[in-house]
């Protein structure tokens, strides 16, 4: 569920917490939800626009050397902050946008944070590990807790979408997320990942 809107410099402002909750399906157990949601919800536009009604999500994540995050998530941590940086697109071109995230997490609920940067930007600050002069405060703390927990990006991961809203236009959501797969990776767009499947 994404509770935001984007403003008219193409930041991303999301506002209250959200309750998520995640589980693994197998074959039979998703077709019978969702054929159970069916009556009560209907897919989103970027389903419903996206070839085969699924729409890719890839993502980079940022850890440390020890890799605190991952064992925070892990050990099932009620206080976490992910790092990450979010694309909707398999290759890279000239106007290419990429989401900048600090995903807050408290127990079962959540609240996320982001903005829109140009490609060009994102590379010269992982290059340099600092934003052109900015006052944006996503971008501010992305970099102060880079250097703070020196971060550095370490997983791609990346699936396909299958998402789902209320007719009745609450804020509830439901999202399928097909053929996840991670590659051990510094880069958003790289020219030739090693992507594993867990299952």
């Amino acid at each position: 569920m994404i509770n935001g809107s984007m403003d008219p410099n193409g930041k991303i402002r999301y506002w209250g917490w959200r309750f998520e909750l995640k589980y693994r399906l197998n074959w039979i157990q998703y077709h019978k939800m969702r054929a159970a949601i069916r009556p009560y919800m209907r897919t989103d536009y970027y389903t419903r626009v996206a070839p085969r009604n699924r729409y890719l999500v890839r993502s980079l994540y940022f850890d440390d050397y020890d890799h605190r995050a991952f064992l925070e998530k892990m050990d099932g941590d009620s206080d976490r902050v992910k790092f990450r940086l979010r694309t909707y697109s398999v290759s890279v071109s000239a106007d290419s946008v990429v989401k900048v995230e600090l995903k807050v997490r408290k127990g079962n609920a959540m609240i996320k944070h982001g903005s829109l940067v140009s490609l060009a930007d994102l590379q010269d600050f992982l290059r340099k590990k600092h934003w052109p002069e900015t006052d944006d405060p996503v971008l501010i703390e992305f970099e102060r807790y880079l250097h703070l927990k020196s971060l550095q990006p370490q997983i791609l991961i990346e699936y396909f979408r299958e998402g789902f809203e209320d007719r009745a236009k609450s804020d509830l959501r439901v999202t399928f997320d097909h053929r996840v797969r991670s590659a051990h990776c510094a880069e958003l767009f790289p020219s030739s990942p090693v992507f594993f499947r867990s299952h």
